[in-house]
């Protein structure tokens, strides 16, 4: 039997104190301040060019495997 966690959102946890300015509070623990864009602005960048990288590599399967079943039957 598979359990689900179930995440409240109280208020509190969760402040945005300007565009790129928020405050995290998790469980008891003191809110930690920290900017949105400085975080995760490098880790989406890196996440997005994985993603095209990836993409790109499998397109380029797609054509050499194309290339050889057209060489099979031309």
């Amino acid at each position: 039997m598979i359990k689900r966690c179930r995440s409240r959102q109280k208020s509190g946890q969760f402040k945005r104190k300007s565009e790129t300015k928020t405050s995290i509070r998790c469980g008891n623990s003191a809110a930690e301040e920290f900017d949105v864009k400085q975080k995760f602005a490098p880790t989406l960048s890196q996440v997005l060019c994985s993603l095209l990288d990836r993409a790109y590599a499998d397109n380029l399967e797609v054509e050499r495997t194309l290339a050889q079943i057209k060489s099979h039957f031309y």
